[in-house]
Parts: C-alpha cells; sequence; structure tokens
C-alpha cells in the first residue's frame, strides 16, 4: 500500500508568501516616524557693488578699440585648428596618423587620453566637409588624405 503525500498548491504557497512580505512591509512603514518639515529659509537680499561694468568687450569693439584674439600662445588650439595649422606649414595632404605625429611633435596639440585621436580628428574633417561643402577649410586629397582647400 503507497501512501499520498500531503500536497499543497504553489499557488497557494505563493499567495501565503506575498501576503506576508505585504505585512512585513506595512508594519516597517508604520512603525518609522515620519519626518517633520521645516519651514524653508527666506530670500535675503545680496548688496550689490556699487560699480558695475556698463559695456562688454564687443561694444568695446564697434567704437574703435581694439580687442586681442586668442593666440596658440594665449589658448588651446582645438584638434582641428592644430590639423589645419600643420596641414598650412607642410603644404602637403597628410593622413590623419601622421596629423596627430605632427601636431604632438611641434606641441600644437596633444590627445587628452584619447585611444583613438587619428579617428576623431577624421570625423572632425568629414563633418566639417559634409556641413560647409564648397567653404570647408581642407579637403580630401586620396582615400585618408587630407590637404587645405586652394585659395579661391
Amino acid at each position: 500500500m503507497t501512501t499520498k503525500k500531503n500536497t499543497i498548491a504553489p499557488a497557494t504557497i505563493h499567495r501565503a508568501k506575498k501576503a506576508h512580505k505585504n505585512k512585513a512591509a506595512k508594519e516597517a512603514t508604520e512603525a518609522t516616524p515620519q519626518p517633520t518639515r521645516e519651514p524653508l529659509p527666506t530670500a535675503t537680499t545680496m548688496p550689490v557693488p556699487a560699480e558695475q561694468p556698463t559695456q562688454n568687450h564687443r561694444e568695446e569693439a564697434m567704437q574703435g578699440e581694439t580687442v586681442s584674439l586668442p593666440t596658440a600662445a594665449t589658448t588651446r588650439l582645438s584638434a582641428l585648428d592644430a590639423a589645419l595649422r600643420v596641414l598650412a606649414e607642410s603644404g602637403q595632404a597628410m593622413s590623419c596618423q601622421e596629423l596627430i605625429a605632427a601636431m604632438t611633435a611641434k606641441n600644437y596639440w596633444s590627445s587628452p587620453k584619447g585611444r583613438t585621436p587619428a579617428a576623431t580628428l577624421y570625423a572632425c574633417f568629414l563633418r566639417e566637409m559634409k556641413t560647409k561643402g564648397e567653404k570647408a577649410r581642407m579637403v580630401k586629397t586620396a582615400r585618408g588624405k587630407f590637404a587645405l582647400r586652394p585659395s579661391m
């Protein structure tokens, strides 16, 4: 003779576990006190400096005064500007790998921990040629080679 095991339906077990979790969560939220909200501080006025400049650099330039433009000695060049400078100095078409090496050697630009600076420069060249069209500063001469656009 075989004995019959007592079995409980899996759905019943699932419902019991879910009810136990819900009860425990409800008790936990009821037991914790709700924080009291303090009123926000009221705004205070800040003192205003007595002398405020009324003109900016653009207005000064319009009045005939000269404004110095940033140069390589005062500011860092972007990768694109440094590559164009190298192309202008070399006078020949170069690949992006060659441009990156030349820019680093001449201290015009160095990659800020980038793993693929040549690919980034290549993408910059293609983006400028696509957006500016005939007004782009560079032209693609061969596969992977770029040169400055000849003056019109």
